[in-house]
């Protein structure tokens, strides 16, 4: 079994939970970011998720007293101090990551590490699959001192892929196939999602916090199992989706255009990296939040995050009322959308989902153009 790690004070130590939130909660509020690995010793988009933290420090401050800090000692809340706690604690984390299950008897100097831990992992001796690290950022308030300064708290553990069919056989052959066990970054089989009308929704989008996690858990104790992610609709905008709980949802039309909100959602660093793509490939994209009374016109739906990259969307539920147990609507997404009077062109059905595989294929091959060593000297 994988051991996690969570660093306190640049001290590593084993912990059996993987739920940050349950980990989290023993230290002050504050804001966090959820980082992926690319090969496991590069991390992704590191500069995106460290501005983002420190931004969402700095929003929150205006909501949240225990998040103040005194002016004068502003310079410990730089965004370049934040990177060098940040960055110390991932060292120390993965060093004691890999130590505890590689079996790995680590050197010093820091490039002597690095090397050889480039070398297991191409020797395939270290877990295979990318790591999830979480960082929170929260406001020390010395009372002896009355000096203000940053802490960083980071937690290190394995990425998982969620399979979801409603197929039993092929849920079985995708776990059983060979491609898939060996090759972590495999476009997953598409996902449920759904919809709960009068569900909560973010109080400031554009700040990542704990207070979220903790707030979004009344509504997600109504999840079905089967459900990957749940969706926030604005119900004051023409029933517009703006995002999941912890993604950001994307929706291709019959004309080839995709669209995703662009206003009171968080800026996530896989969405930022598939609208730099869709740019590249010429895709129109329009920043506008998707209405439920225009699924007639979908072809496709996705959602993106950290975790789970880009994943499609099978099937959407919606739910009347928050405890509902059965659905409203369903829609769903497959190639018979083009094979009733009135739906939509299969042609176009099918080049949609041609952009689609085009538009995974090229977000795989830009995370190494967007990560960097975590044991980088010139960090």
């Amino acid at each position: 079994m994988i051991k996690n790690i969570l660093v306190v004070d640049n001290i590593a130590q084993n912990v059996k939970s993987q739920k940050f939130d349950e980990l989290f909660r023993r230290f002050p509020c504050g804001p966090y970011t959820a980082m992926r690995t690319f090969q496991q010793i590069m991390l992704f988009d590191l500069d995106f998720h460290l501005q983002r933290l420190y931004n969402s420090l700095i929003l929150m401050q205006h909501d949240n007293p225990q998040i103040n800090f005194s002016e004068q000692y502003a310079d410990n809340f730089s965004l370049s101090e934040i990177k060098k706690l940040v960055l110390q604690s991932a060292q120390v984390g993965f060093i004691e990551f890999f130590k505890l299950n590689g079996n790995i008897e680590l050197k010093d100097p820091i490039n002597e590490q690095l090397q050889q831990l480039k070398n297991l992992n191409q020797e395939q001796k270290v877990y295979r699959n990318d790591l999830r690290v979480l960082v929170l950022l929260f406001v020390n308030h010395d009372s002896d001192s009355g000096i203000d300064t940053p802490k960083v708290v980071l937690h290190i553990s394995q990425l998982t892929r969620t399979l979801h069919s409603q197929l039993e056989d092929e849920k079985e052959q995708a776990q059983n196939d060979p491609l898939m066990k060996d090759n972590p970054y495999i476009i997953p089989y598409g996902c449920i999602t759904e919809i709960r009308m009068g569900g909560n929704k973010r109080t400031n989008a554009e700040a990542k916090c704990m207070e979220w996690v903790e707030r979004r858990k009344e509504t997600e104790k109504y999840k079905c199992e089967e459900s990957e992610e749940m969706l926030i609709i604005d119900e004051q905008q023409d029933n517009s989706i703006l995002e999941g709980h912890s993604s950001n949802f994307f929706v291709v039309y019959d004309d080839g255009s995709v669209r995703t909100a662009g206003e009171g959602v968080l800026q996530g660093s896989i969405r930022s990296l598939v609208l730099q793509i869709l740019s590249e490939m010429k895709v129109q994209c329009i920043f506008i939040a998707p209405k439920l009374s225009e699924s007639e016109l979908w072809t496709h739906a996705f959602i993106t995050s950290t975790s789970r990259l880009l994943m499609p969307i099978n099937e959407l539920r919606v739910y009347n009322k928050v405890d509902d147990n059965k659905p409203s609507i369903t829609i769903k997404f497959s190639p018979e959308l083009g094979q009733t009077d009135g739906g939509i062109n299969q042609m176009k059905y099918a080049q949609n989902e041609q952009m689609l595989g085009d538009l995974n294929s090229r977000v795989l091959a830009k995370l190494q153009q967007r990560a960097v060593p975590i044991f980088d000297k010139q960090l």
